[in-house]
């Protein structure tokens, strides 16, 4: 594993050969998150389905920023691409719980976080403006459309 002047640890599972996303584009990524010990905390996988998230947008842990997006001598990852992120408590939730339902937290405060990435594709969300429907409101910061179209632009995985 290589380490980041931040302290993010890295490692390339498999180079993808898809495509670098773009600042402030929508990425889908399978993941499993645990702590140090091996413990699963989170998965995408037991979901079934990828997380999206908008990269460089200050929206993700910085950890995550860097070991997707890239910076500070980290190359950004690119579509089909696995890596494996070990995430020190100052790039991840700190000093504070995290993960917090009815009181009980899942991630303890200065929990080092260790991630198994995989770059699904760039997310791609098109709205046919069929019959005059047009995206009128949001609910949850989601656009509620009529007639419109999810797919994913795997862009040469």
């Amino acid at each position: 594993m290589d380490f980041a002047k931040s302290g993010l640890g890295y490692c390339d599972v498999e180079v993808g050969t898809g495509v670098q996303p773009k600042r402030g584009e929508l990425i889908n990524i399978h993941y499993t998150a645990r702590f140090p010990d091996g413990t699963v905390f989170d998965s995408s996988y037991k979901r079934g389905r990828p997380l999206t998230m908008r990269i460089g947008a200050g929206k993700i842990l910085r950890g995550l920023q860097q070991g997707i997006g890239g910076g500070g001598g980290v190359t950004p990852m690119v579509v089909g691409g696995k890596r494996k992120l070990m995430i020190p408590p100052i790039l991840a939730y700190g000093p504070e719980p995290a993960g917090c339902f009815s009181g009980d937290c899942n991630i303890p405060g200065n929990s080092t976080i260790l991630y198994d990435i995989l770059l699904v594709g760039i997310y791609k969300w098109r709205n046919r403006m069929l019959s005059g429907f047009r995206c009128a409101r949001r609910c949850r910061g989601q656009a509620i459309c009529t007639n419109s179209i999810i797919d994913y632009d795997m862009r040469s995985m």
